[in-house]
């Protein structure tokens, strides 16, 4: 136990704090009873009104972490079950921070950075927050590995079950990390929470990387939408050929499956949009047309509203579904049988030829079983029974979708990918830079658990040169959605390799280590994100303002570049190369949605001279490629 650490926690974030607890009607502020130390943990009791019959917070750690944990119980005697909402509720307390970071959920399904000024102004929903004092960094991870959830508000923490008639709260609430990097403690975080028991998600070093997402990949859905059907799809396929795109994966998204309004109706394709049936038009896509891998999309519900009630597949099925309070018709929250209702359909698709799902509307479940059973424990039930079909039928290859609220989140048991923005939208006015910003920020604490999925892009217009330079250095899958006839093979092939294997850096892109506390629309600042490959690193930046901006690369701000090392740079667009080491600055304008992206390589020496390995200065970022040749310094400076 990190008893310094725990001094700051209780005696300055928590100092003047208030915590009351609802149940029933009863509001009660409640008040420290007693204080026990046992070997690494210190527990504290509470005591308020009859209604609550007792209460205790537990504080356990390691390293730099410390994880808070809660029991209580009402006077169920009394018919005083807790609250469905708000239930236990901690104001804020102790010294402003200098800044603050915030991710907030945004709609119900995302996360975006918030940078209040104080702790007020935090956004409901808040799901964690990075504070800045003047001698250290303070990460707060709300919890929710028990039957209640945590987040944040301008107020406070606040812990919610979300369902009624609940006696007894218990489980890890929120777990606190001190620092001095704003970059790694998330790492630090993440590591120690995990160490700690505090959630079900494993860390991204435990995942294995599906080897089909090294291949650049199409979507069907900005293409077509819900009007996706056979021949659009070889229509295109066609188009990739005739152009040389490179096309290794394929998602045939919404639209492909028999449904009625928002319900699904049956596992198999619609026959009208796909005739022949759906294993025809995977035969075609990989026997004509080279494609090795093809997904199908559907939700965490089956779709949207669930299976419709009184169909075919329901009166089959029903068994393994669950009515919910709002009348749809979902898996059961049983995890053999929700698995046995995944197995059968996924068993279907397996045979069809389909080799991977994405799985859509993740955050809708915690709401979706409001009142019935407490979020958390649906939606490690719901991802237990998922992912066991998928391992089955699919090697263990899912997307997880419009899922980034904490319940899933901390929630999954061995999934890799998960979406870590909302969608691109490609007809919204410079709808690419929020895009930009959602993904880096949460790049931030969602790639210490997974590989971060940026979305597809659109290679033909929408901010091709912004969208296609993100994707080289994100880390991630790249794959695109074009319409028919829109593909452009000189936006495509800047950020994969020319046999169609991506560009895939080690981490997720990030902002750099000076613009972790900074809104760069508001502040005229160049959005600056870089990455990192072995001993090689990418930068790029983006003006996210609405005219020119002048800012400044401090490449001591790039986490990890050493500062006895010599590299060079060499940036794309100018095709220029420049000696730098981790104190060099230089001013960079751009234009308004303008990019720069550089290719950061350490400097090495042979009998011949200093040299360097570089890879394709015809790539975005070819400091990640794999097709580096040795380049010595007196022929390129």
């Amino acid at each position: 136990m990190n008893r310094e650490l725990l001094g700051f926690v209780t005696e300055e974030l928590l100092n003047g704090s208030t915590l009351t607890v609802k149940a029933g009607d009863v509001q009660m502020e409640v008040c420290q009873k007693e204080k026990f130390e046992e070997n690494d943990t210190v527990s504290y009791t509470f005591e308020g009104a009859e209604d609550l019959m007792g209460m205790t917070i537990t504080a356990r750690g390691t390293g730099d972490t410390i994880v808070l944990s809660l029991d209580a119980s009402s006077n169920y005697k009394a018919g005083k079950a807790f609250s469905a909402k708000r239930t236990v509720n901690f104001t804020f307390g102790g010294p402003v921070p200098e800044k603050i970071l915030g991710s907030y959920m945004d709609l119900m399904w995302w996360t975006y950075p918030e940078f209040p000024k104080n702790f007020s102004e935090l956004v409901p929903t808040t799901q964690n927050m990075l504070l800045k004092y003047a001698d250290k960094i303070v990460y707060v991870q709300p919890l929710c590995n028990g039957n209640f959830s945590t987040e944040i508000d301008g107020e406070g923490f606040h812990l919610e079950p979300r369902t009624e008639n609940i006696c007894t709260l218990t489980g890890d609430f929120a777990a606190i990390t001190v620092g001095e990097n704003p970059i790694t403690i998330y790492r630090t975080a993440m590591e120690n929470i995990s160490a700690l028991g505090g959630m079900t998600a494993l860390l991204k070093r435990d995942h294995q990387y599906p080897e089909i997402m090294e291949w650049f990949g199409w979507c069907t859905w900005n293409a077509f939408y819900t009007n996706v059907t056979e021949d659009k799809i070889i229509e295109k396929l066609q188009e990739f050929k005739e152009k040389g795109i490179p096309v290794g994966w394929v998602i045939i998204d919404d639209g492909w499956f028999t449904a009625g309004d928002k319900v699904l109706r049956a596992f198999e394709a619609d026959p009208v949009k796909f005739p022949n049936g759906l294993k025809h038009c995977i035969d075609r896509m990989k026997n004509e047309y080279g494609v090795k891998q093809v997904g199908v999309w559907h939700a965490f519900e089956g779709y949207w509203n669930g299976v419709e009630i009184g169909s075919a597949l329901y009166e089959e099925w029903k068994d393994c579904l669950e009515i919910t309070p709002e009348g749809f018709a979902i898996p059961a929250h049983d995890v053999d049988r929700a698995f046995a209702f995944w197995d059968a359909w996924h068993s279907y698709l397996a045979g069809e030829g389909i080799d991977f799902v994405k799985v859509d509307n993740q955050s809708s479940h915690p709401h979706h079983m409001e009142n019935m059973i407490p979020g958390p424990v649906a939606c490690r039930i719901a991802h237990e029974a998922l992912e066991r079909s998928v391992d089955k039928n699919f090697n263990g290859t899912i997307i997880n979708c419009m899922g980034e609220d904490m319940e899933n989140v901390l929630s999954r048991h061995h999934s890799a990918i998960t979406r870590n923005s909302d969608d691109f939208f490609p007809n919204r006015e410079r709808g690419f830079l929020k895009h930009l910003a959602q993904n880096v920020y949460s790049a931030l604490w969602h790639s210490e658990l997974y590989y971060c999925d940026f979305d597809m892009w659109w290679s033909g217009t929408a901010a091709p040169v912004q969208s296609g330079v993100l994707r080289a250095v994100s880390g991630s899958p790249v794959y695109i959605s074009d319409e028919v006839g829109a593909s452009d093979p000189a936006m495509i092939f800047p950020v994969i390799e020319d046999d169609g294997r991506i560009i895939r850096f080690e981490e997720s892109a990030r902002p750099t280590e000076d613009l972790i506390f900074t809104d760069c629309s508001k502040e005229d600042r160049l959005l600056k994100v870089f990455n990192v490959k072995d001993d090689a690193f990418v930068l790029a930046a983006f003006n996210v303002s609405t005219g020119n901006v002048t800012d400044t690369l401090c490449y001591k701000d790039i986490t990890g570049l050493k500062a006895d090392q010599k590299y060079v740079s060499y940036e794309y667009f100018s095709k220029k190369y420049t000696a730098v080491t981790a104190e060099s600055i230089e001013n960079i304008t751009l234009p308004m949605d303008g990019t720069a992206v550089y290719s950061i390589y350490p400097v090495a020496f042979d009998a011949e001279g200093e040299y360097i390995m570089a890879g394709p200065e015809s790539k975005y970022a070819g400091s990640g490629s794999v097709n580096k040749k040795k380049i010595y310094l007196k022929e390129i400076m």
